[in-house]
């Protein structure tokens, strides 16, 4: 997976005095995994290189009467490292033959460690000072760090599910431990996260022959207490989901083309909060991807 470069530009202006922040960049993430199974256990890992660059750039002006004052900061990191995840899952099935099987109890467990990736920081500030007309430039800092560290916070999660031939629930529950990550120059008031989702899918026949029977409906929820912790308030973010699972195949293609599906899915959630000088955010996001399950390469037996 990878992840696109943005900026952010916030602004602030306060009778004679003006601030202005602007940060663009991203981190990109290549990952591979795999897994190993025996008698219903399974263990996995999964590793991913990460990589990218990350810029800030601030300014401050200072103005009165005839004197001004502005500090220009420029921040740059260069990040290069591996991180891994790690997954343990048992699944119980009542008939050793899982195709056999009518009803399906699974429970898992992922854990991640803190991970230190690897940065270059660049930090070069300067102040210029007018008064009657006159500037003076001076440099504040003009700092390189080699080989310093940005740490990504250790990650635990459970999950349950339980399944049979028409339902499908699922419980996932996570926590990550942000208190003791490391990020450089910023002084960021982070916390402990922990998230709850819960998700639930009916279908009622996947190779009957009429449509409305093959559509998977799906609905869910999830609360949050995020990792943001301003003005002694953690920001706390939940939502509710609703889908379906669109079947593409036709009538008589059931056993060709069973997990050709087209997803479609809607969610509605609140971020934040308006008291202690906070904001709230209302979302509302749409995800659409398709899964394609047809089987390919069949000999054929009669022409």
């Amino acid at each position: 997976s990878m992840s696109a470069s943005d900026s952010v530009v916030s602004e602030n202006f306060n009778n004679q005095n003006f601030t202005q922040y602007v940060g663009e960049g991203g981190l990109n993430s290549y990952s591979f995994a795999n897994s190993f199974e025996y008698k219903g256990f399974s263990a996995g890992i999964k590793a991913s290189y990460i990589n990218g660059r990350l810029n800030k750039q601030s300014s401050i002006l200072i103005k009165e009467n005839s004197y001004a004052s502005t500090i220009f900061k420029d921040e740059s990191y260069n990040i290069s490292d591996f991180s891994f995840l790690y997954g343990l899952q048992y699944k119980y099935s009542n008939n050793k033959i899982d195709s056999l099987a009518d009803k399906f109890i699974t429970v898992g467990i992922i854990y991640s460690p803190k991970n230190l990736l690897k940065t270059n920081f660049t930090q070069y500030a300067t102040r210029v000072i007018t008064m009657n007309g006159i500037s003076l430039r001076d440099t504040l800092a003009n700092d390189t760090l080699q080989n310093g560290n940005i740490s990504l916070p250790s990650i635990i999660g459970l999950g349950f599910g339980f399944e049979n031939k028409k339902i499908m629930v699922g419980i996932d529950y996570t926590q990550q431990i942000y208190n003791k990550s490391v990020f450089l120059t910023d002084n960021i008031n982070l916390t402990n996260s922990s998230s709850i989702a819960v998700g639930f899918q009916y279908l009622e026949n996947s190779i009957s022959e009429k449509f409305i029977e093959r559509i998977r409906y799906r609905a869910g929820f999830h609360y949050e207490n995020t990792q943001l912790f301003l003005n002694n308030t953690q920001i706390k973010d939940y939502g509710i989901s609703f889908g379906a699972g669109i079947p593409l195949y036709k009538e008589g293609e059931i056993k060709q083309n069973e997990g050709t599906i087209i997803n479609v899915g809607f969610e509605i959630g609140q971020r934040g909060q308006i008291n202690n000088n906070l904001i709230k955010e209302n979302y509302y996001l749409m995800n659409l991807n398709f899964n394609l399950g047809a089987r390919w390469f069949i000999k054929r037996k009669y022409h």
